[in-house]
């Protein structure tokens, strides 16, 4: 439940009538364009120190970094599943289509594998692996 809580805080902040900041694409990392599933996640259940534990849902999320600086999310409300993004230093940063915001760590990113850190005042963090690369 934490999981599904956090991907919603992530990429579905509030809606709003405000618009979707233009976002200079050359400023990505090529290693981030591309979708990315979900396959751990790093956290406690409050009793325990912090592990990484298998992406267990009956929820196969994936989100898709576009090179145009767009993203497309497989979760969430239907009318906010699409925004754009920006990256600078190791902050990634999104803007929902319905006018949410949110930052996140980059922690790790290669070409196949990507940590984030949901900077949150408990330990949690995603581990993502690349499933289909953009040029492909």
């Amino acid at each position: 439940m934490k999981v599904i809580s956090l991907v919603f805080v992530l990429f579905i902040l509030g809606c709003s009538n405000k618009q979707i900041p233009n976002i200079e694409p050359n400023n990505i990392p090529q290693e981030l364009i591309g979708k990315w599933k979900i396959v751990e996640v790093y956290e406690t259940d409050g009793a325990s120190e912090p592990q990484w534990r298998n992406y267990s849902s009956s929820n196969n999320f994936e989100v898709w970094f576009k090179s145009d600086g767009k993203y497309v999310n497989s979760d969430g409300d239907v009318n906010c599943l699409t925004g754009t993004y920006s990256v600078k230093n190791d902050t990634l940063s999104y803007f929902s289509s319905c006018g949410g915001k949110s930052k996140v760590y980059i922690e790790l990113l290669l070409s196949d594998t990507m940590i984030i850190d949901a900077l949150n005042f408990e330990p949690f963090k995603i581990k993502y692996n690349k499933v289909i690369s953009e040029t492909e």
